[in-house]
């Protein structure tokens, strides 16, 4: 990677070669090339297909196991770059809630839909309501239009409603417009197009949700702030040539369909604590289902990072990322080798769990009891994460008195008090810094 940096800032030629996680595709090593994705035609790949087919499988069974039927809905997140690292596994999920199929007789350029009957499927077929991020709107808008034919297809197919949930939702969508004041003169195929849609997103000029300023920056009140910031910024429709279109009322009908919420753990560099956009799409999809149905959805996500798939309950996932990360003695110790990004980064992490706390309720209270003991009880560990970076510790300190004051962390009183007296503590050495540097 140094020999093709140099390389590139002498103007000389540097290799291409594919991107990606090295472990799912060992054809991007070795790394420091100069990188270039795939054909986006070709999603999903071959294996990713094979392998949406087993997290949907899977996904089922869980939920099988739990209810002892069917969801008639399922709540999907999509991201560009998670689709881009496993070459689309979560479009070939969608496809097998669907029933359906890709069928490539003229190569990547032409891939046709076919329908797989339901004597085969051996169960009903489950309607999908699909959230993107801006990033998956701007990499793949031909798998958007390829998911549209898709719910079009099935929803014409000939079927009873308690085989096809698409079809059932979509003739109750295309109802509901009819009814609506703005749209009920429009001309009836249009109305059913826009029946047909499953894929919503931020508007054309977004590419996230305004709920995650609001949890960065402490300024909400009640949890039903976040979900009214979340619906805000994601009730734009996508269909084929008809993007971007603000149905808050189709949304929020949808919403109380859902009795399912799965997306997948793609990349071996981060778990779902890590990142914030987890707590974003698929907290704010699953708050927003609760807040609008009255019933908490089924919440689990897929590991996709080995080759064994494994499907479990969100809170199961979170207590991996805390366990790997927030609990970890190694973890901590090489991350604060990192001067000021290593607490930094343990700040961020503790921000995402009163995220995660916020949406979905399913960080317990023994995660923020250990956090406590690591990184203000522990004095060795206050020492270092003070000098690693002093503003980043104060921000973890502030969390932690957040989660107890919003009621997520029942916290022992003499807990609390020694946070409080840290924090004067580092205020008063910040305050000192800022003198001396007079």
């Amino acid at each position: 990677e140094i020999e093709n940096f140099i390389l590139g800032l002498e103007g000389k030629f540097i290799e291409p070669s594919v991107g990606g996680d090295v472990i799912r595709n060992f054809e991007a090593l070795p790394t420091g090339r100069n990188l270039y994705q795939f054909d986006p035609n070709k999603i999903p790949s071959e294996a990713a297909y094979i392998r949406g087919f087993e997290i949907a499988k899977n996904t089922l069974e869980v939920y099988l196991k739990l209810k002892k039927t069917y969801p008639e809905t399922v709540g999907i997140v999509l991201w560009g770059f998670e689709t881009t690292q496993t070459q689309g596994e979560t479009i070939a999920q969608i496809l097998s809630y669907l029933g359906v199929k890709i069928v490539r007789r003229y190569g990547s350029w032409y891939p046709e839909l076919e329908i797989i009957p339901l004597e085969k499927l051996g169960r009903p077929r489950i309607d999908c309501h699909i959230t993107i991020c801006g990033f998956f709107r701007e990499m793949f808008p031909n798998v958007i239009n390829l998911l549209d034919k898709a719910f079009n297809l099935v929803s014409d197919l000939d079927e009873p409603f308690e085989l096809n949930y698409v079809k059932k939702h979509t003739l109750e969508n295309l109802q509901h417009l009819k009814e609506s004041e703005i749209l009920k003169d429009w001309e009836e195929e249009r109305l059913k197009r826009i029946a047909c849609g499953r894929i919503f997103g931020p508007s054309s000029s977004e590419y996230g949700t305004k709920m995650l300023q609001l949890i960065e920056d402490s300024v909400w009140e009640k949890e039903e702030d976040l979900v009214t910031a979340y619906k805000e910024s994601m009730n734009y429709l996508y269909i084929e040539n008809f993007y971007g279109f603000k149905s808050n009322e189709l949304f929020k009908k949808n919403l109380k369909r859902i009795d399912l919420i799965s997306q997948i753990r793609s990349s071996n560099d981060y778990e779902v604590t890590d990142l914030d956009h987890y707590f974003e799409f698929f907290g704010g999809l699953s708050k927003s289902v609760e807040v609008e149905k009255g019933i908490k959805p089924i919440m689990l996500i897929s590991d996709t990072t080995r080759e064994l798939i494994l499907t479990e309950n969100l809170d199961k996932a979170v207590e991996h990322g805390i366990r790997a990360r927030l609990l970890n003695p190694k973890w901590i110790k090489e991350m604060l080798k990192h001067k000021a990004h290593g607490a930094q980064k343990i700040a961020d992490i503790v921000e995402n769990l009163l995220g995660w706390s916020a949406t979905t309720g399913v960080v317990k209270n023994w995660i923020w009891n250990e956090i406590a003991n690591k990184f203000v009880l522990n004095e060795q560990l206050k020492k270092d994460m003070m000098e690693n970076n002093r503003w980043a510790y104060l921000e973890v300190l502030q969390r932690l008195l957040e989660a107890n004051r919003r009621g997520y962390w029942q916290a022992n009183e003499e807990v609390i008090n020694q946070i409080k007296n840290t924090i004067l503590e580092i205020e008063g050495v910040i305050e000192e810094k800022i003198d001396e540097s007079f």
